[in-house]
């Protein structure tokens, strides 16, 4: 008896960022598939239509799917677990001015970078690296940015715009001084 090789099955690629659930890795087809770690196709490591490899920490993870039908076994097909890094937060600085000052814009260096006012980075208020806040008013102002490398969105760097009051001078008053021309010269103005 001579039995055909069965056809090659395919299973697609899966890539998350670090602390995402992992998703299994499911063939599409076959009647026997069969879920190796190595290309040589000797080190066997699941049987079944879903393969659910464990795997949580970042890094690059491949596995070579076949169908085996009657003793003979398909071309391996190769399928790519990819667990990536979360990035690090762009780098901010705080910035402070006066009231009725030019208000610079806040910046942030990073890759993708999005602007929030919140920190649990629900309401995007900017898409960009230099953000023109349009506030004018004296108080303090809390921004969160973030940026997002392969698919990865990082941490927040919080960054504050603080705008504060113009001092206001009020009722100041001064006394009179006289001195003599033969004075030393020093004359002493209180307020």
């Amino acid at each position: 008896t001579i039995n055909a090789i069965p056809a090659k099955i395919t299973a697609s690629d899966e890539t998350i960022c670090y602390g995402e659930p992992t998703p299994d890795l499911t063939a599409s087809g076959g009647t026997n598939q069969q879920w190796y770690s190595n290309a040589a196709l000797t080190s066997l490591v699941n049987i079944g239509p879903t393969f659910n490899t464990g795997k949580f920490a970042v890094g690059v993870y491949t596995y070579y799917l076949t169908d085996k039908v009657n003793e003979c076994e398909s071309e391996p097909d190769t399928v790519v677990l990819t667990i990536t890094a979360i990035p690090s937060p762009p780098t901010s600085s705080d910035v402070t001015v006066c009231q009725g000052e030019i208000v610079p814009d806040l910046q942030a260096t990073g890759t993708n970078v999005q602007w929030y006012d919140d920190a649990g980075t629900t309401n995007l208020v900017f898409s960009g690296n230099i953000f023109a806040t349009g506030q004018t008013a004296p108080a303090t102002y809390n921004y969160y940015a973030t940026q997002t490398i392969n698919g990865c969105e990082s941490n927040v760097k919080s960054v504050k715009l603080t705008i504060n009051p113009s001092p206001v001078f009020t009722n100041i008053q001064f006394t009179n001084q006289t001195a003599c021309e033969s004075n030393d010269g020093t004359i002493t103005l209180t307020s």
